[in-house]
């Protein structure tokens, strides 16, 4: 037997396959340019196209079409007729104006609808072609973005299919890909055999003709004997096959071209089962599905019809494959919330999958999410990406960081999107760990990223291996019916605890900043948005009408005020007005949101016009958000007696901590030039002081209740005073240089101004050097110590009495060459700390403010070719240094951290995630810890010993990097592929130094991060309330009675237009009991689950309900209160 002939013998037969029977002329084209899903502005006239002719270039869009087409007599009624399209680019084949078949280089072929008339057609075949050269997997090369490179379209035909040669090539290619990739001898020997006796029957000489037909007959019948006569060398794995289409929502296209994918790739799959129906298809994404029925409501229905049919899986349970590390608790439950609902409306059904096979590692909260969300299982390929170590397990059981634990199953390669070849088949199975519990794995197929899906090829392909010797057992399924499968064993499989950490792609915590800005603001602001308005709502329930608005000035631009009628006129259960409570609005600003954290959007992967669309998209949210906001707001402070208050000042908590802050509010003009006086409702004076430039007035608001107000009073203490009189500056006191002979640099100014001591009480006492630079910053609470440079060379805890930072500078800004060696946008490599490029300078140093509540310096610092200006702001009320940052970056393949050498020993640092915390080593000393180089977290991290501790705050930074003593943030990065400009311009963040006694629990960690990222609301009344009606001057809607369980959302139910949501969360891995005092008394209360779903009744007395939270624990309540008992005093 010569095995050579064999290729030779099928590269023959599939030239039988297919029979041109004419070809198809006559088309026209006419250039489109694409504005928005559905939306397309012509660009010229339809004029003739021509087979072999170009037609367009990169980014054009092209609607090719031949009218009035007649179908050839010999493809009228044969079964295989079809179409042969070839031409450059990604489409869609519409035919009678219907979505049928998406073409592109792996589609060329399109069967025929049935139903065609016996004699004649007048079908139109419209051709919508969307042409880019921007994806190519990993390829960013010269020609794919050549904005000239030509698209051609090469031919289109009937043929008809010789299903004969088709099936016998399909069969005999198998075969010897099987041989080619199997090991066992007698296995391969066998099927030589069997290819070789079948080849041997065939006469190539003719092709076609009836004496090719029938040696394909005789081919086919001796191939098949031969092949059932090896009933031996199957392993004993069992593969699922899953046909897929992973559709990045975006990346290398924006999301209006996704919306086009969804078409293309959705009508070749409808397609495709009618004429395979053993076909399955996996498809996740609420949004994808959301796109297909808004802007091709005939593919929906197809996909509804496939449904129910059985062969279109609906699974993955959320709004879109969203990242994990980067996004809120909160954030993690609405995509669930919003995901399964949206599933269970449109189709009836409960997903149980967490689809994320390409996601950038995996929080640790995720299981408890999961479970609490009525989803048990979980998939993803991702880890087998990682670099540095194989993770063990194929299927385990994955335990959150509350001890909730689900069934994971992690394929055996890195692909998920497979062609159903043989050796993918075989290495999948030899890969897969552990045997010797469990016999199957999911091997998902079908061209992804960019869509496109399953081809008829790789169907024939999954036909033949279910029966192919050598090979693992192959059957279509779904990826509900393997879990389920797999479930029985889930008590012997091993348990992985804690994070799925990604060892790749570590860049993207930080690549794209303002994107992760803007997705921090909107998450937080929509929380607000629904706190706010659930309180108004409830105010709005006491009075029973819309109420009496006060003036409120909390916004620059105010939303219109509800009218009075916006609520009825009297109902024990009045329906939440669409004013006070505007649900529509607050869900399309929460879908925004969670379209905007797929796992290529957030993380700063994808190319330019995705981050200029989010960016627009972010606003409108915010404009929407903050218009909903400022209006609970208002309502609320009209239904607020100030009980005689002349300029009433209402301060908003939306924390969960009654605690004191510091407000900062723009005075208005009447006040502006006059000495002014804060007081508590009660007549007490409060601190305060001006900010710089005299408009703006900063005092402490003391014991403002949680997710509550408080009411002060702004009056005029004395006659008017000079506008610069209205600051405080340091008390200075002169110390001889370190450095005699040193003096700042001509291009320095690091001084203070030279303004004499005021009488009035300041923060921070200032120590300059005879040149005039400041080089001690002093408060009550912290010392801060500066080199000739400006830079901070120590910090000293006053409280504590001990060093924070010595001997070394902190805050120093770090720049490093960041070259990965694949993933530009993604990766940051090992080998980055290796290069340091430069180190920060301090061109200017000055005081800024020093009043009596907070030292504010100003600090001007360079690295590379970019500038920042920094101020340094120190507290009376805590111990928290805030570097508030803004300024221009312009590097190019850089990375910028900021470091923090800090006096503690620890073995691990402590990270804030998605509802908890999580704790990992500072030290390396295997290949797992090595690989943890950069980590996630989010608003806070914290090195402590047995009775000190440091946090590292942020407002809107998720990569940090502890390792030893040395705590260090990243700030920005420049990867330029495949965003060539990511990142560039203009920046503002914060990020803070918070030193504390004890540990981060103790130590106050989560309560000053709150702080730091949800400063309090301030809203100035123009008109006083007088309704007799109104609420106390302070109250609060909820509070928890236990400081480590944190309430994070209360708002008004899904389904119920009289219940309240109010979901908290154990933030310090402790127990304990809890009990939430609401401001009126509770009528029913019912534990849900994330879908708001009831499980139990709850036990409540009164206006409290008692509980008992474990650690790390999410609990979600659904609460009815009385409406005819007003807001108590706290």
């Amino acid at each position: 037997m010569n095995p050579n002939y064999i290729p030779v013998a099928l590269a023959e037969l599939k030239k039988g396959i297919m029979e041109g029977v004419a070809p198809i002329t006559g088309w026209e084209v006419r250039l489109a340019e694409y504005k928005a899903p559905g939306c397309y502005e012509p660009v010229g006239d339809w004029r003739p196209l021509l087979l072999g002719e170009r037609w367009g270039v990169v980014n054009t869009t092209a609607f090719i079409r031949r009218r009035q087409l007649e179908i050839p007599e010999p493809c009228r009624r044969h079964p295989a007729a079809g179409l042969e399209i070839r031409i450059d680019g990604e489409g869609l084949l519409r035919i009678n104006g219907v979505p049928y078949h998406g073409i592109d280089r792996n589609r060329t072929y399109i069967p025929l609808p049935g139903g065609r008339p016996e004699s004649g057609s007048t079908d139109t075949i419209d051709l919508e072609l969307e042409m880019s050269g921007q994806f190519r997997p990993y390829d960013f090369s010269v020609e794919s973005a050549n904005p000239e490179r030509p698209f051609v379209f090469h031919a289109a035909r009937f043929i008809i299919v010789n299903k004969a040669a088709e099936d016998l090539w399909h069969d005999l290619q198998m075969g010897w890909d099987t041989y080619n990739t199997v090991t066992q001898d007698d296995v391969k020997q066998a099927l030589l055999h069997a290819l070789y006796q079948a080849v041997l029957q065939l006469d190539l000489r003719r092709i076609p003709s009836p004496a090719f037909q029938e040696s394909v007959r005789w081919a086919d019948e001796t191939y098949h004997r031969l092949l059932g006569q090896i009933d031996y060398g199957r392993p004993g794995g069992r593969l699922h096959l899953l046909g897929h289409a992973h559709i990045d929502v975006a990346w290398l296209w924006p999301l209006k071209e996704t919306v086009r994918k969804c078409s293309r790739t959705f009508s070749t799959a409808t397609t495709l089962m009618d004429e395979y129906p053993y076909y399955k298809f996996t498809c996740s994404q609420a949004q994808l599905y959301i796109y297909t029925k808004q802007y091709y409501p005939e593919l929906y229905e197809r996909i509804k019809e496939k449904v129910k049919a059985g062969q279109w899986e609906v699974t993955g349970s959320t709004w879109v494959e969203m990242d994990t590390n980067l996004i809120s608790g909160e954030s993690l439950v609405r995509q669930f919330l919003y995901g399964k609902r949206f599933f269970q409306r449109e189709f009836g059904i409960e997903t149980r999958v967490l689809w994320l096979p390409d996601v950038f590692g995996y929080s640790a909260q995720l299981p408890q999410i999961m479970k609490r969300a009525g989803v048990d299982y979980f998939l993803t390929n991702k880890m087998r990406w990682n670099e540095t170590n194989w993770f063990p397990y194929g299927a385990f059981q994955w335990e959150g960081i509350d001890g909730t634990r689900v069934l994971a199953h992690i394929p055996p390669s890195n692909n998920y999107n497979g062609s159903v070849e043989p050796r993918q088949l075989h290495e999948f199975w030899q890969k897969f760990n552990p045997k010797h519990l469990v016999h199957d794995v999911i091997y998902s197929y079908g061209f992804g990223d960019g869509g496109g899906g399953v081809t008829r090829e790789m169907l024939e392909r999954a036909k033949r291996a279910a029966h192919m010797p050598g090979l693992p057992s192959c059957f279509t399924s779904t990826s509900h019916d393997y879990f389920d499968q797999l479930a029985p064993v889930l008590p012997k499989l091993p348990v992985w605890r804690g994070e799925l950490y990604f060892e790749l792609h570590r860049g993207t915590y930080t690549t794209q900043a303002r994107n992760k800005l803007y997705n921090r603001r909107c998450e937080i602001l929509y929380r607000e948005a629904e706190m706010w308005g659930t309180l108004s709502t409830l105010l709005a329930g006491d009075s029973g009408s819309g109420g009496n608005e006060g003036g409120g000035a909390g916004s620059p631009s105010p939303s219109p005020s509800p009218s009075p009628s916006s609520s009825p006129a009297s109902s024990p259960s009045p329906s939440p007005s669409p004013t006070l409570y505007p649900k529509e609005v607050l869900t399309a600003g929460w879908e925004t949101i969670l379209l905007h954290q797929f796992h290529d959007i957030i993380p700063g992967s994808s190319i330019g016009e995705v981050y200029s669309d989010s960016k627009v998209a972010y606003e409108q949210i915010i404009r929407d958000g903050e218009s909903a906001v400022q209006s609970s707001l208002r309502y609320i402070t009209g239904r607020v007696n100030p009980g005689g208050l002349t300029s009433p000042v209402v301060v908003f908590n939306s924390r969960s901590w009654t605690t004191d802050d510091l407000v900062e509010i723009e005075l208005p003009p009447e006040f502006r030039d006059q000495e002014v006086c804060v007081r508590d409702a009660d007549g007490q004076v409060v601190p305060s002081q001006r900010a710089v430039g005299g408009g703006r007035l900063i005092f402490l608001a003391s014991q403002v209740p949680a997710l509550g107000y408080r009411f002060y009073d702004l009056t005029v203490a004395g006659g008017p005073t000079a506008a610069s009189s209205s600051l405080s500056f340091p008390s200075v006191v002169s110390q001889p240089s370190a450095s005699p002979s040193a003096s700042p640099s001509a291009s320095s100014s690091i001084a203070s101004p030279s303004v004499a001591s005021p009488s009035a009480e300041v923060l921070s006492r200032i120590t300059m050097d005879e040149q005039g630079r400041i080089r001690e910053v002093a408060t009550p609470r912290h010392r801060l110590a500066f080199d000739e440079e400006g830079r901070i060379t120590a910090v000293y805890d006053c409280e504590a009495k001990r060093e924070v930072v010595a001997g070394a500078v902190a805050d120093e800004w770090q720049l490093f060459e960041d070259r990965p060696a694949r993933h530009d946008a993604w990766d940051i490599d090992p080998q980055f700390k290796d290069k340091l490029i430069e180190t920060d300078k301090v061109t200017e140093l000055a005081v800024e403010e020093n009043g009596s509540l907070r030292t504010v310096l100003r600090r001007v610092k360079t690295i590379g070719s970019s500038s920042f200006t920094q101020r340094i702001i120190l507290y009376k009320h805590t111990s928290r240094i805030d570097f508030h940052c803004r300024g221009e970056w312009q590097e190019k393949r850089a990375l910028l951290k900021t470091a923090f050498p800090v006096e503690v020993r620890a073995d691990y640092a402590t990270y804030e995630i998605a509802y908890g915390t999580l704790s990992r080593p500072v030290f390396t000393n295997t290949s797992w810890e090595q690989a943890q180089f950069e980590v996630s977290a989010h608003r806070w991290a914290d090195l402590s010993e047995g009775n000190y501790g440091v946090s590292l705050l942020n407002d809107c930074k998720y990569g940090y990097d502890i390792k030893e003593n040395l705590m260090r943030l990243s700030l920005l990065r420049a990867p330029v592929n495949p965003d060539p400009h990511a990142d560039e311009g203009e920046h503002e963040f914060t990020y803070s130094l918070y030193m504390h006694r004890g540990d981060w629990r103790s130590g106050g960690t989560v309560p000053e991060a709150y702080s730091l990222n949800q400063p309090w609301r301030a809203v100035l009344l123009s008109v006083p309330a007088t309704d007799a009606a109104a609420c106390p001057p302070a109250a609060s809607m909820v509070s928890s009675s236990a400081e480590h369980a944190v309430i994070e959302v209360v708002k008004l139910a899904e389904d119920e237009q009289n219940a309240v949501i109010v979901r908290l969360y154990e933030a310090y891995g402790q127990r304990g009991p809890v009990t939430l005092h609401w401001c009126r008394k509770l009528k029913r209360a019912v534990e849900c689950d994330l879908l708001e779903r009831e499980i139990a009744p709850v036990e409540y007395r009164e206006q409290d309900l008692s509980f008992t939270i474990k650690p790390y624990e999410i609990r979600t309540f659904k609460v009815e209160l009385c409406w005819d008992i007003g807001c108590k005093r706290n």
